[in-house]
């Protein structure tokens, strides 16, 4: 397997990300894209001058322009879509402003209206997230966490869905993956867990041994490059690290 994208590390001042590719490959990494909020040093270091508009533009800026729009959404489920939009593209941004914007945005990420983007799951194109496990392929298990390209000492909290009763709705199939990851979006901001140590995953079967198990067998062997050093922005400072695995319904 070769060297992932971008690995973090996690110390006393916060988490810092190494950074392997170069390009447009680093705008498409929702986890360390920081869109014009990259410093014109770290532009240029990650080969990123000229991919973006020259003005750099701070968090904060970036933040009360997505909040904006965010507030001109028509209803609750057309905000949770430009949320997990926002999710796909940039989780710097999107992290920061579901932790500024907790208590308004905690039910549109979470319940109640994850309950209708579940449901809403199977007729939107939308970008999967999570690890997929079948009950028709369960030697496929490894495997399928692995390509999730998480090393094993650095996933600290799995949450797994069955997709079965959740929040009274009935079976949801694998649209229930959404609640897994709307409840560690919520881990995040609420709690200071990063996101690079978390897994969502949905499977259509009772698994007798804990998903974390699998978790530390995959993965392994894998020596990464040299790259960029980027500390992650300030907010990221309290992010915290403990060892949990989660069903959810």
């Amino acid at each position: 397997m070769g060297t992932a994208p971008y690995e973090f590390t996690h110390g006393p001042d916060g988490a810092t990300v190494h950074v392997h590719v170069r390009g447009r490959d680093v705008l498409a990494l929702p986890m360390i894209n920081q869109g014009t909020a990259f410093r014109q040093a770290d532009r240029e270091a990650l080969g990123i001058a000229g991919l973006l508009p020259p003005g750099v533009t701070t968090l904060n800026s970036q933040l009360k322009k997505v909040y904006e729009q965010y507030s001109e959404q028509p209803n609750d489920l057309a905000k949770n879509n430009y949320l997990e939009a926002m999710h796909d593209r940039n989780e710097v941004l999107y992290y920061r402003m579901l932790a500024e914007h907790l208590e308004e945005m905690l039910p549109i990420v979470y319940t109640p209206t994850i309950g209708e983007a579940i449901e809403k799951y199977s007729f939107w194109m939308q970008r999967p997230r999570g690890v997929f496990l079948s009950i028709d392929h369960p030697e496929e298990m490894a495997q399928a966490l692995g390509a999730y390209r998480q090393a094993p000492e650095d996933v600290d909290l799995v949450v797994v869905t069955d997709s079965e009763g959740i929040l009274g709705i009935g079976d949801q199939g694998v649209g229930g993956v959404r609640i897994a990851v709307g409840k560690l979006a919520v881990y995040t901001a609420a709690a200071g867990i990063h996101p690079s140590a978390c897994c969502p995953s949905s499977s259509t079967w009772a698994p007798t041994t804990s998903p974390c198990s699998a978790v530390s067998t995959t993965w392994a062997n894998d020596t990464p490059g040299s790259g960029v050093n980027a500390t992650t922005p300030s907010s990221s400072s309290s992010w915290r690290r403990p060892r949990r695995c989660s069903r959810t319904r």
